[in-house]
């Protein structure tokens, strides 16, 4: 009896815990000319999924970091919650950004609009300087971030589960 108790309280808190899926993913941010094309990926960092117990008010929720070489601000973190699925098609929205996402998780790719990002040009100018970018690269970059800051859509993609 007591063996039995205890699979009970486990099955019962095995099925109301959350899942954490981590994944490799990049954002691709829209280019017009070829030469912006190779400066257009950036490597989101701690992009995660979390898919929620039942009882949770969202069903599962989606959280990464831009990296600083996007914005020029450290720790640029944004959230977005599951507020529609209808399989394959998923639509997360949170205080900075809305994505249409589809696919797997594991596969997932999202057409995302931010809303309220922080942009620091000079951070991101003095970054790729730092790194040794040469100086049209660094012009190309910024000028597509710029016109990106004033129109913030792009894409995102799992690459890989790390």
């Amino acid at each position: 009896m007591k063996i039995l108790s205890l699979f009970f309280v486990f099955s019962f808190f095995n099925l109301h815990a959350e899942e954490i899926l981590k994944f490799n993913a990049n954002y691709k941010v829209p280019t017009i000319t070829m030469e912006e094309e190779a400066l257009s990926t950036f490597e989101l960092v701690e992009y995660t999924v979390t898919k929620n117990d039942p009882g949770s008010e969202f069903k599962a929720s989606l959280k990464y970091e831009l990296p600083y070489e996007m914005t020029g601000v450290d720790h640029q973190t944004v959230e977005m919650n599951l507020m529609i699925e209808q399989l394959p098609l998923r639509v997360f929205e949170g205080e900075k950004a809305i994505a249409l996402c589809q696919g797997l998780w594991n596969q997932m790719k999202c057409d995302v609009r931010f809303k309220k990002l922080d942009f620091d040009f000079s951070n991101i100018e003095l970054d790729l300087a730092t790194r040794g970018f040469p100086s049209q690269n660094i012009q190309i970059r910024l000028d597509l971030l710029k016109r990106f800051s004033g129109d913030p859509i792009g894409k995102s993609e799992v690459i890989t589960a790390p």
